[in-house]
């Protein structure tokens, strides 16, 4: 994976050096490239005249603001129950058993940069903030998009203008993620009529689970609990949502059969095996696609919720922060201190946040 991800950073960086030799207005220092353009702010203008800006504009101001509760309730929960909300994105990597594919993850983060950008200069030049610039950049495998405003004039609109300038970012990240999730619902149904579900396999063992002390063992496949046949996941959680907590069952597996009390865990019976769908491929060109397709908007989904979300913390140059600069700009003549003390202690329970991914 690291030689897929070296490959892509390759072509890139030599990419923006070609760029840099045509004349383009590009800053190139090989692990970092940065393409300024000026054609196409016209379209900034024109999406701005139109009426979905004025709709827009009033949707970025108040669904940034519930962004943010939501982004700090999420903190805190994750420090209260110490389970990470917040996991560093490295494509090629895996985290807590999430793999980042290397391909769709670098697509989706380039593409909720771009609509995160493109919505800020739209309501930007909305209000009358002159753009100098727009482009892409990257830096290292990572690509991405942005918008340069006018800082001055920005900070001369309509504290409301702004804050609406800087959650539109945000908003558009969300708005694109539950396009994303209706995709999925979409071409869900037409994914699985090219397969057929075969078994299931049981690949791990929780330590200390029911299933742990009663020795099932791990490559096995599982082949019925109780009477019920078991050929899906589907089949299994039909099953157990028909169970209690500590009720006695029969785990009927191709290396044996074992008997064993359920568990709990969020109040729900549980066995304590990490399983895997098996399934026979009908149709492979379809589902070669179907498949690249559901990995494709299943990261678009979750990388611009992530990114919709995490960018509203309150900690300055997010936009979360911005927001609330503003906000005490209003009120306060020292609205830079208070400012600074918010980012900082919002800082410090991210970061803690984050350890708790390799805790």
């Amino acid at each position: 994976m690291l030689i897929y991800l070296a490959s892509f950073f390759f072509v890139v960086s030599f990419v923006f050096f070609i760029l840099k030799i045509l004349k383009y207005d590009v800053e190139y220092q090989v692990i970092f490239g940065m393409l300024k353009l000026r054609r196409g702010l016209e379209l900034f203008d024109k999406l701005a005249k139109s009426k979905f800006s004025k709709y827009w504009e009033i949707f970025s101001f108040y669904s940034g603001f519930v962004l943010l509760g939501i982004a700090l309730f999420l903190i805190f929960y994750g420090i209260f129950t110490f389970k990470p909300v917040l996991t560093p994105l490295i494509p090629g990597a895996e985290i807590h058993g999430i793999y980042f594919p290397i391909i769709p993850t670098i697509i989706a983060i380039f593409v909720a940069a771009l609509v995160h950008e493109a919505s800020h200069g739209v309501i930007f030049r909305r209000n009358k903030v002159s753009l100098k610039s727009w482009g892409f950049f990257f830096l290292g495998p990572f690509l991405g998009a942005f918008v340069e405003p006018d800082e001055e004039e920005a900070k001369r609109i309509e504290y409301k203008k702004q804050i609406a300038a800087y959650n539109a970012g945000s908003a558009a990240n969300v708005v694109v993620a539950a396009l994303a999730f209706v995709v999925l619902l979409a071409i869900t149904p037409a994914y699985s009529m090219t397969i057929q579900f075969t078994n299931v396999s049981i690949v791990g063992i929780i330590n200390n689970s029911s299933a742990y002390y009663a020795g099932v063992p791990k490559n096995a496949t599982l082949l019925k609990i109780d009477n019920q046949t078991v050929r899906s996941l589907l089949d299994v959680r039909k099953v157990l949502e028909n169970k209690r907590p500590r009720e006695n069952v029969t785990l009927v597996t191709s290396k044996g059969v074992y008997e064993l009390k359920l568990g709990e865990r969020n109040g729900k019976p549980f066995i304590g095996i990490l399983m895997k769908q098996n399934f026979k491929v009908l149709h492979p060109t379809l589902h070669a696609i179907f498949d690249w397709l559901i990995s494709i908007f299943n990261w678009i989904f979750a990388i611009n919720l992530g990114i919709g979300i995490a960018n509203m913390l309150p900690i300055y140059p997010l936009d979360g922060g911005k927001t609330v600069h503003a906000l005490l700009e209003v009120r306060r003549s020292d609205a830079r201190k208070y400012t600074k003390i918010i980012s900082i202690i919002v800082l410090a329970l991210v970061v803690f946040n984050v350890l708790l991914n390799f805790a």
